[in-house]
């Protein structure tokens, strides 16, 4: 039986920004005894050299598309990960802020959700590779879980747990508020809410401040408005991969118990406030906030992102807002998206990421 801190098998899927971040935290901070990087292009190469040298730690690369479910199911076979981080996507999200069209920023205006054609696929044709090898191992997803995993919920596709967002404001309000610790804090919020966090200003009124709890007291809005002085952008990243560590550690470290906060963890909307025990991880809402009032704030702020509603069966509805901001451009992007409709809606997203 393996030792309850003893390393994984980590396979690092997607080898973009955000991707070699993560590598370099799972490689060098050793939690990995065997890592595998992978992706289309030749970046997992690169990097698997550069991490051997720095590192002096078993890494290796390997070439796969990830819409190629034979050849993930291959990769999988033959590697038998303990651990999957999935970091790829078809588009980075912060690709249509330099494109200089009327179209992509009636996208960006219209919210994050519209771009979810982009995001989903990857870890779609993951889980789908998982469960047709019958494999069961943790999976990471960092493609924009607060809402790929309800998505995927619907499909019983459902990662393990997201990073980022909710994590990354628990860890800014740490840093502001007195007395504040993963033990003391409790935040639930929506990705939709991450900006105006880290900007100091109060959300507009279909994103609602996130709800933060201290010492199990509820605090007020104007109690949570602080300015990071942070411009966004790619370097985002670097705060996306510092909230996977807690996270790394809750799943491997069996003997103790790791609290921390994580989007999309049981494939619910948004994030919250979590513990790991013995490597599950468990919802730790405040006292006084039901489940159901949880799942139902961080449903509602997604309508600050352009999502009106997550159906049972996955579909995803656009608010009204999200549709009225691409209609001149690009309505088929707003309309009801299912799994099945993703291929054929990101050929129209990217379409606009190419600037047509």
């Amino acid at each position: 039986m393996r030792n309850p801190t003893q390393a994984m098998r980590i396979l690092v899927l997607g080898m973009g920004d955000l991707g070699v971040r993560i590598a370099r935290i799972v490689v060098e901070g050793g939690f990995s005894s065997s890592c595998i990087l992978a992706g289309k292009s030749d970046a997992a190469t690169q990097w698997s050299r550069l991490l051997q040298i720095s590192s002096g730690r078993e890494v290796s690369a390997a070439r796969v598309d990830g819409q190629n479910i034979e050849a993930l199911k291959a990769l999988l076979t033959r590697f038998e990960p303990e651990m999957i981080v999935q970091c790829a996507t078809l588009l980075s999200p912060f690709a249509l802020r330099h494109v200089p069209t009327a179209a992509a920023q009636a996208v960006l205006k219209g919210g994050f959700a519209l771009q979810l054609a982009a995001q989903l696929p990857l870890v779609c044709t993951l889980m789908q590779a998982l469960r047709e090898l019958r494999m069961e191992c943790p999976v990471i997803n960092c493609s924009y879980p607060d809402a790929t995993h309800p998505i995927l919920a619907a499909e019983g596709l459902t990662p393990t747990v997201g990073i980022g967002n909710v994590a990354i404001m628990a860890l800014w309000y740490q840093r502001q508020l007195a007395g504040a610790t993963e033990a003391t804090l409790q935040v639930v919020g929506q990705h939709a809410q991450l900006g105006p966090c880290l900007a100091g200003k109060p959300a507009a009124p279909e994103t609602p401040t996130p709800l933060v709890y201290l010492n199990g007291e509820r605090l007020a809005s104007e109690q949570l408005l602080f300015d990071s002085g942070l411009q966004g952008g790619a370097a985002m990243n670097h705060l996306a991969a510092a909230t996977i560590v807690p996270i790394l550690r809750g799943l491997m470290e069996r003997d103790r118990v790791v609290e921390t906060h994580a989007p999309g963890v049981f494939g619910l909307p948004g994030g919250y406030p979590v513990r790991f025990v013995a490597g599950v991880p468990q919802l730790r809402l405040p006292d006084g906030l039901t489940f159901e009032e949880a799942v139902s704030f961080n449903s509602l702020a997604a309508k600050g992102e352009g999502i009106e509603s997550i159906a049972e069966d996955g579909t995803v509805f656009y608010t009204s807002h999200a549709q009225q901001s691409v209609a001149e451009y690009c309505p088929e992007l707003a309309e009801p998206l299912r799994i099945a409709d993703v291929e054929k809606r990101f050929q129209v997203l990217q379409k606009v990421a190419a600037g047509e």
